[in-house]
Order: structure tokens, then sequence, then C-alpha cells
């Protein structure tokens, strides 16, 4: 494949800085004669005390120490070197949902500049998902949350690619009420049902949002048509595998086939009293409320693969299994946050046994 319009993201660092220099350089008359006013005022303020001028290559203060002040200041320790705190392994992990989308968009330019076509981002809100299940818009106004998600994503990313960005919404309907409020500033819009839903001559980078699985057929047009014209496609939080009934094995098989020629760069999965996280290259993890730190995460799985359903839980009931037989957690450190965990591995195993039957 071709990477031809990738390498086009790069900055023009050097023109930039040239331009911010010219500006500064430029003085208006006012702040010249407000230089000039409070020159004045230095000027009569050291004139109080006459001072041979110092050599150029001399350090010039505007401050008179007392001599008891060198003094002091000639015997004081050395002041203490910083101090380095060990890294912890849920550092990676995003300190606010704003953090998170920043993140996601650095490893998005990140793998675009590797010359990747095809990535897959997903950042899912624990109130607005449900890992079994998929989006759950109960409240009036969740929706217009998941959109937001999207905008401050592609802002990010186009920041930092500086290219053309192409946003595709489920329908036109709300691609036409998102740009009606956003704007076309940051991004271009364009929607699934659309005739043509992205322009091979103009864009650069084509985001599709919050596909499900009743757009999986024009998506897979779009991913095909813009791999054509080498235009990298970003499929963010897109639910195209679906579990509902009725849905045959060989539709289930292609949706499959389909994802799997996408590079998930980032993924941001919460549950009850831990979370699943991938960040390109690192491998998946898994991560569980530390009980010995109060509002830290432990990593307890590293896998190559996604772990889910069973997989997940096999996972977590293998670390909830240590602590039991004596590996140093006090009981009573580790009842609130394993509780919550335990509590989703049962829920996750009557899933993952109702799909096989």
């Amino acid at each position: 494949m071709s990477t031809t319009r990738v390498t086009g993201y790069r900055r023009s660092v050097a023109s930039s800085i040239g331009r911010g220099g010219a500006a500064s350089s430029r003085s208006s008359p006012s702040a010249a004669a407000a230089a000039a006013g409070d020159a004045k005022g230095l000027t009569a303020a050291l004139s109080l005390r006459r001072v041979r001028p110092p050599r150029r290559s001399a350090r010039l203060e505007l401050r008179c120490k007392p001599a008891e002040e060198d003094e002091k200041d000639s015997f004081a320790p050395p002041p203490a070197e910083p101090s380095i705190m060990e890294p912890n392994d849920d550092d990676v992990l995003p300190d606010s949902l704003d953090d998170c989308l920043a993140r996601a968009a650095l490893a998005s330019a990140s793998g675009l500049s590797r010359g990747m076509l095809r990535l897959i981002v997903e950042v899912f809100v624990p109130e607005l998902f449900d890992p079994l299940s998929g989006a759950m818009m109960a409240n009036e106004g969740d929706q217009m949350k998941y959109w937001n998600m999207t905008r401050a994503y592609c802002q990010r990313l186009q920041s930092l690619t500086e290219g053309t960005v192409r946003v595709v919404y489920p329908d036109a309907g709300v691609a036409a009420m998102l740009s009606s409020q956003w704007g076309e500033g940051n991004f271009a819009f364009g929607s699934l049902n659309d005739r043509k839903p992205f322009d091979a001559e103009e864009d650069d980078l084509v985001v599709i949002a919050c596909p499900d699985p009743q757009g999986v057929d024009e998506v897979i047009k779009i991913s095909r048509d813009a791999e054509e014209s080498a235009i990298p496609v970003v499929l963010f939080n897109p639910r195209l595998a679906s579990g509902d009934v009725g849905i045959g094995l060989a539709i289930r098989r292609l949706r499959r086939d389909f994802l799997s020629t996408f590079q998930i760069i980032y993924a941001l999965r919460p549950f009850d009293g831990g979370a699943v996280f991938k960040q390109y290259p690192d491998l998946w993890k898994v991560f569980v409320a530390d009980p010995d730190r109060q509002g830290r995460f432990k990593l307890i799985k590293e896998t190559i693969n996604r772990p889910g359903g069973e997989v997940l839980a096999d996972i977590i009931e293998e670390y909830l299994d240590g602590p039991k037989s004596g590996e140093g957690i006090a009981q009573g450190a580790m009842a609130n946050p394993l509780d919550e965990i335990a509590k989703f591995i049962r829920e996750l195993q009557r899933f993952a046994r109702s799909l096989s039957q």
C-alpha cells in the first residue's frame, strides 16, 4: 500500500518559528513610550547609590544584598536534589476522559506516521457503555456526550496531523446537526448514507464515528474506497460485532474478518474494579484496583490478544484465588475492590455461557 499521504502530516516547525520571531520583533509606539517611562523610573531608583557599571560579561542584579546576607549565603547548604519517583504500572492509564482522548489522538498520530492505513480507537465511558451489551443511551443528552467525545478526539488528531480530516457519522441528520452546532473549522462532515461520504482528492484522513451493526456494509465500502486512494481510516468507538439473534454465521464471519484488517491503536474498557487497556505497540493489559494503594491500579496480566469473555474471567479469577491462598493481602483491605471484581466475573461468565447455548 502507498503511504504518500501519511507522510504529509509532518509539521513545518521552521516556518512557524520564523513567523513567530518576526512578529515578536515588532513594537508599537505606545509600547516604546511605556518602556521609556519604565527606564526613567529605574534610573532614578538606582541613582540613590552610585556604583561602578558592571562589565558586559558580568551578571547584572537589580537588588543589593546586605553584607550579613552574603555571609549567610556563603555557608548555606546546597539545595537538595529532587527525588525521582519510581514509575508505576498504572501510569499508562489516563487521569480523566479529556486526558484519555488526548492520549488516543497521540497514539493515532503515531500509528499514521508509521504508515498504518486502518486503525481502531476504543474509548468507552462506563456511564454510556456496557461491555456486555454495547452502547446505552438511557438518559437525555447521553448521545450528545458521545458525539462530543468524537469532536474532542478529532480536533486533537487534526492538530497533530495537520491534514484534512473527514468525520463520517451514522446518518445525514446527525452530520447536519453537528455541523450547524460546531461549524467546519477543524474538520469536514459526512455520513454513511451520503452518495460520496468522503472526497478522495481533498481528504487526508477519514474517521468513522461510532459505527453500529446496521452500517457495517457502508463502513466496509468506505474503507475499501479509501484504501484505493491510500487514505487512512480510523474507526472511533465501533460496535460492528453484534450479538443479536438472527444474524447468520456468514455475516458474523465477514464482520470478524473485516475488523481483523484494522490495528487497535488505543483501547480503554473499564469494568467494575478494573480496566482492560491497550496502547500500540504495547500488549493488552488487565488492571484491577490495588487494595494496598487507594486510587491506584495493579497490573495483573499482559496478553498478545484482547482478553474478553471467559478469558478475562479466568484472568481475574486466577488473581482473586491468589490472595485467598495466602499471598499477603489482608482480608479487610481486599474486601471492597475485589468484591466488585468478583461480581463482574460472575456476570461475565453468565453472559459467556448464554452465548454458547
